[in-house]
């Protein structure tokens, strides 16, 4: 059975350039089959509901 991995959105493995290449080395040596990457990989700085919109 093959595993594939997704990428972590939030967390320390993406804080950094560092962090995601050692998240993606360690995968990679364990010798998973995929790596899956979503399509939003910057979020908003201050993220809110819908309703929370300034007038």
């Amino acid at each position: 059975m093959k595993l594939g991995f997704a990428l972590p959105i939030i967390g320390p493995a993406i804080s950094s350039a560092a962090g995601l290449s050692a998240f993606c080395r360690g995968i990679e040596d364990l010798g998973q089959g995929t790596l899956w990457v979503g399509d939003r990989l910057v979020q908003p700085v201050q993220a809110g509901l819908v309703g929370d919109l300034p007038s």
